[in-house]
């Protein structure tokens, strides 16, 4: 007697599914270790470690058994377990208010203590640099020996070639793993949560949102959330320098950065970060109303609604790409302000400098406009993208 049509599918499918985990497995098995685990100290500091596999890509397309294992610390279990490790240290803290926003950035400055004096060490190397170079440049005219400067221009360039990247590296790595734990304790949750509930209820479009929009701001709040610390530092740092070198005239030109431009990148920057939380939103509805077209495609048509629903569609999408537009339209206003700060508050400086009847000279003048590239840099740029991510 021939089996069920529908036992047999399943059993097929069984199989299949049987046969997909295994080769999973095996493949699991035979691909090779992590080469980051196993690299030399001098592997990591050159980044050596994954040339074996882009010189294999080189050559070849890359196939599944050619890509390492994953690390036991970058597994999507091992991260959802340690978010809800220090989740569970925060409420035991803090019981009546708990805060998960707390709770990862006290972990993410514990893991990455290292970064800080990486970090100050490079904020010092940067201003070094500035009168470095105003030093060499005034050595041609005195005819003192400028190698030393020299030597110090380039010992401080190695040092902050070397500290950005491997910075840059160990903190995207934590907001990855921020975002894989994210990533997954959104799908536990989901599992977890009512279809019928409307308080526990959730739509598909909000999860899409949460697990591909939202948890991406991880990776960019990693990267700069350190520079609300030692944009500020610096900041005052080359005020100091500054005003060493040209007196109130820097102070001046300061003053007009801290006074007009900060705050209108900061401004933009929030505005930026509102407009997103609006597309968030919109892209939910867009998302919901699509996925219920889509479900009730049959009904739709039996009841002629294909244009009504083409209609609301449209008019999200519409709404939406509105936000996006204005969204896009204050980082282009951001990115203006950020390459025009350079040369307006230097020529300012040097205007308030002349008119108070001091003297340019090369070595002030290339030093001056170092240090305000520096500055430009660290507050209008890092800083402002440190607070757009944070809030």
């Amino acid at each position: 007697m021939c089996p069920k049509p529908e036992y047999s599918a399943g059993k097929a499918d069984g199989v299949q599914m049987r046969k997909m985990n295994n080769d999973d497995e095996e493949a699991k098995q035979k691909r090779p270790p992590n080469p980051w685990e196993h690299a030399s100290v001098l592997s990591k500091l050159l980044f050596i470690w994954p040339y074996p596999l882009l010189k294999l890509g080189m050559t070849r397309p890359l196939e599944q058994l050619d890509l390492p294992d994953v690390p036991k610390v970058d597994a999507s279990i091992y991260n959802r377990d340690y978010l809800d490790h220090i989740w569970q240290l925060e409420l035991e803290e803090h019981p009546k208010k708990p805060s998960l926003h707390r709770a990862i950035l006290r972990d993410f400055f514990k893991t990455l203590w290292y970064i800080q004096p990486l970090q100050g060490a490079s904020s010092a190397a940067k201003v070094i640099q500035s009168v470095a170079l105003g030093l060499m440049i005034e050595s041609f005219e005195t005819g003192r020996n400028g190698y030393i400067w020299a030597a110090v221009l380039v010992l401080c360039g190695l040092f902050l070639l070397f500290e950005h990247h491997h910075v840059f590296m160990f903190t995207w790595h934590k907001g990855m793993q921020l975002r894989t734990a994210s990533v997954a304790n959104i799908y536990a949750k989901s599992l977890r949560l009512s279809s019928t509930h409307q308080e526990t209820a959730a739509s598909s479009g909000k999860i899409l949102n949460l697990a591909s929009n939202d948890v991406e701001r991880f990776l960019m709040a990693a990267l700069f959330i350190n520079y609300l610390i030692w944009a500020p530092i610096q900041s005052f740092a080359i005020l100091g320098v500054g005003v060493w070198l040209l007196g109130p005239a820097f102070a001046a030109g300061f003053a007009l950065l801290l006074i007009v431009v900060v705050p209108v990148q900061l401004y933009l920057s929030n505005r930026f970060a509102f407009y997103r939380s609006k597309i968030a939103a919109l892209t939910d509805r867009r998302v919901n109303l699509v996925s219920q077209a889509v479900y009730g495609t049959r009904v739709m048509k039996m009841s002629g609604w294909e244009w009504q629903f083409f209609d609301r569609i449209v008019s999200i999408r519409k709404k939406e790409i509105s936000q996006i537009e204005r969204a896009n339209r204050l980082k282009a206003w951001n990115e203006a302000l950020f390459f025009s700060t350079n040369i307006v508050i230097s020529i300012f400086i040097f205007i308030v400098h002349v008119a108070m009847r001091g003297t340019l000279n090369p070595r002030n003048v290339f030093t001056v406009m170092s240090l305000i590239n520096v500055v430009q840099l660290e507050v209008t740029k890092h800083l402002s993208m440190g607070v757009m991510v944070s809030i």
